[in-house]
């Protein structure tokens, strides 16, 4: 017979949060990082000075997709001596032409090209990171619980 317990591993639950926290961080943290501050963009567009610009490229995500589909990053620059440069995820459906002239909206450093809408990541998508983060704080409190539970009956028994 084995000395293991009916109910199973006692130590899974701990491993399985700690899993599901790094799972749900690294997910929450890429979207962070392809997500442009909204905040930052609507400020920028409403407060920001009109510099004159240009497209320069327009080229598909590659290593992003979203329903079957690339979004494209443009890569636009605009000012003069020196001239600037700037990039951004654009929505799906948008293509603007390579060597559009261009109005760019600058806000300190943040620059956006007006009339082309940046990439945004819905709302409730926010929320598969956070939930399976805090399914994981669960496990790893369960997990844990049941560790101590153990640890308990194992002492008084003796």
């Amino acid at each position: 017979m084995s000395s293991r317990s009916k109910t199973g591993c006692t130590g899974c639950g701990v491993l399985l949060g700690l899993f599901l926290i790094l799972v749900g961080g690294i997910f929450g943290g890429v979207l962070w990082l392809i997500q442009p501050t909204l905040q930052d963009y609507e400020v920028t567009m409403k407060e920001g000075a009109p510099v004159p610009g240009k497209i320069t490229a327009v080229e598909p995500k590659r290593n992003l997709t979203i329903n079957g589909r690339h979004p494209d990053e443009v890569f636009f620059s605009y000012g003069e001596d020196p001239e600037k440069t700037g990039q951004m995820l654009i929505a799906l459906g948008t293509k603007p032409q390579k060597g559009s002239e261009i109005t760019v909206r600058v806000r300190q450093d943040q620059a956006y090209p007006e009339g082309i809408e940046p990439l945004r990541i819905p709302q409730w998508l926010w929320a598969l990171p956070i939930g399976i983060a805090a399914f994981g704080v669960l496990s790893l409190l369960w997990g844990i619980l049941k560790v101590l539970l153990k640890l308990f009956f194992v002492i008084r028994s003796r």
